[in-house]
């Protein structure tokens, strides 16, 4: 993962630049990365050869929540800016208008009612964190929400030991 991190770092540069049609680029160790042609912006795709895969939004319809990432971890109304899968792990960026108060009480609630027990929860002025977990600790889950100017940031993190 670590590996994985480093290299969208290093390639990431690549989403600013202009194309006219899509270009994949095959970067160390057979790391695919895919600048598709988009007005207003481009996604960057990073796929690596284990099947692990990201997405980050280069536009403002976002990107596509993975199709495996639990309906009750999307936030409504949210769009996905980000999206990282792996294969036990999954993390999803989220912006919203909504406070970080707000969001970090929908998932309390959310998770709560959905089988999940909440492990830790801290809240600040401007952000915070929620921990949970799921099936005697076979599923983690933990969210953060960071609050700026006119936006909240929000940052889902899945992670399933049993796979």
């Amino acid at each position: 993962m670590t590996r994985f991190c480093t290299v969208f770092t290093l390639v990431a540069a690549l989403a600013c630049a202009s194309c006219e049609k899509q270009r994949t680029f095959t970067a160390p160790e057979s790391v695919k990365v895919t600048l598709p042609e988009r007005k207003g912006g481009q996604n960057l795709t990073v796929t690596t050869p284990d099947g692990q895969s990201m997405q980050v939004a280069g536009n403002a319809a976002g990107v596509p929540l993975p199709a495996d990432f639990p309906s009750e971890l999307a936030y409504p109304d949210a769009k996905v800016v980000a999206a990282l899968t792996g294969k036990q792990a999954m993390d999803v960026s989220f912006s919203t208008a909504d406070s970080a108060q707000k969001v970090l009480d929908y998932y309390e609630e959310k998770l709560t009612a959905v089988g999940w027990e909440i492990k830790f929860s801290s809240h600040t002025a401007t952000g915070g964190l929620v921990a949970a977990a799921k099936g005697k600790d076979q599923r983690a889950c933990s969210v953060t929400a960071s609050q700026q100017a006119c936006k909240t940031t929000v940052a889902v993190s899945l992670t399933d030991r049993a796979k």
